[in-house]
């Protein structure tokens, strides 16, 4: 999807500000109108879910059929979210086109690589959700590799658009390094994201309006400043 370049330029801003927390802030500032739009046009897809929650009385199929539109369609404008604000870190100007090209290249992608790894959170989630009190190893186990999963998260959709060729594996292996590679820079990123996210939450608003735009520029950032900057040197 993004090619070198689009990182490279990206990485010349990010000289200026050399944390992710302060070059997120910084970009949400300076495009504050552009990635509201692009906020709302993601938690649009969110809607059908929302409705099906609202309504149970709604038939069970076509309850069902919501929800699935909303777990396949959110994931796919959260990958086109990367792949646009990553152009606008690079001083892209925002419009129509750019963002038909990017979710037209997110789809392979995404339907190969983050719907797979999402689902894979999903399933664990389930499991400490149904696991008895009782057994306590395999639930202790499962909020462990969950844990693990959500931090190698935070990469996932930064590394995917800086190679959409990798599967699911490769690219949950990749993310791993990541981790491995600067863990106190990777927890001290997720906890900010965690506050983020409870407040946009508690919110609401700025859940739709902000908060999403905000960790995906968050993410972008720490990418760049201890992955493929670090690769280069």
């Amino acid at each position: 999807m993004l090619q070198e370049q689009v990182y490279s330029e990206l990485e010349g801003r990010d000289s200026e500000v050399r944390h992710p927390i302060w070059g997120a802030f910084l970009l949400l500032k300076e495009n504050l109108e552009r990635i509201m739009l692009l906020n709302i046009g993601w938690g649009l897809q969110l809607f059908p879910a929302l409705v099906a929650l609202a309504f149970p009385d709604l038939p069970l199929w076509l309850r069902a059929g919501f929800f699935v539109y909303s777990a396949f369609a959110s994931v796919l404008a959260g990958g086109t979210l990367y792949a646009v604000i990553a152009r606008l870190s690079a001083g892209e100007d925002l419009h129509r086109q750019l963002i038909w090209d990017e979710l037209r290249r997110c789809v392979r992608p995404c339907f190969r690589s983050l719907i797979p790894l999402y689902s894979l959170c999903a399933l664990l989630l389930w499991l400490i959700v149904l696991l008895p009190a009782q057994f306590l190893p395999g639930s202790a186990l499962a909020q462990f590799a969950l844990l693990c999963l959500l931090f190698c998260s935070i990469y996932w959709g930064p590394i995917l658009i800086h190679s959409n060729d990798l599967s699911w594996f490769a690219l949950l292996k990749e993310s791993g390094k990541m981790v491995w590679r600067a863990p106190y820079q990777t927890l001290l990123v997720g906890l900010v994201i965690g506050v983020i996210l409870v407040c946009a939450i508690a919110t609401v608003a700025g859940f739709f309006l902000l908060a999403p735009g905000l960790v995906v520029t968050l993410q972008l950032h720490t990418y760049q400043l201890y992955g493929v900057a670090r690769r280069r040197k």
